[in-house]
């Protein structure tokens, strides 16, 4: 006889999932039933998780593409920043400078599955690029903002009303001043 793992017991009894097949002989009083094969759970995999395309420039759009197979109850993750996602599917990023993303597989009592993606981000040549201001997001992390606070401008010498480099946006919406940002600017200045 077989029986998945399943219909053996409930999974929510089980602390992780079973890799293996498993036997067992089972008595009831005095009658011996033929072993019972349970049978382990097929392993999570990454069937695919590729970007496109791999070589940009900077602003231009980046698509992630991953699809799973045998992920029921498994936590699939991208990072950094992504987080959590469907078992298959896709999503775009504005490239802004060279990354390598993760697509991983996790569950109790397993080692993680993952797989990389980097995407090589250059600049045209003979151009000169803009700098990005970075602003944090409601999710905690960065993302990028529409220009430099006036704070940022400020700390770097930089007059707010107009820039001395033509390249540099100012969003003037904006109060908050962040390090990277600061650092950014002066490294376009040398101040």
């Amino acid at each position: 006889m077989e029986f998945a793992l399943a219909d053996f017991v409930d999974y929510t009894q089980v602390a992780h999932r079973l890799h293996k097949d498993a036997f067992f002989n089972v008595r009831l009083e005095n009658w011996m039933i033929a072993p019972i094969k349970v049978i382990g759970d097929p392993p999570p995999e990454i069937a695919s998780f590729s970007c496109e395309p791999t070589t940009a420039t900077v602003g231009e759009t980046v698509t992630l593409r991953w699809q799973t197979i045998n992920t029921e109850g498994i936590k699939i993750e991208i990072v950094p920043k992504i987080g959590e996602v469907a078992p298959t599917g896709h999503g775009e990023i504005t490239a802004e400078k060279t990354a390598t993303w993760t697509l991983r597989l996790s569950a109790l009592g397993m080692n993680d599955v993952t797989r990389p993606a980097r995407v090589i981000v250059q600049s045209l040549p003979g151009t000169v690029t803009e700098p990005i201001a970075q602003v944090r997001s409601t999710s905690g992390g960065w993302r990028r903002g529409k220009g430099f606070s006036r704070r940022e401008l400020k700390a770097c010498g930089i007059n707010g009303r107009g820039t001395t480099h033509a390249l540099v946006r100012v969003d003037t919406r904006r109060r908050s001043s962040h390090q990277t940002n600061i650092k950014t600017l002066r490294s376009l200045t040398d101040v």
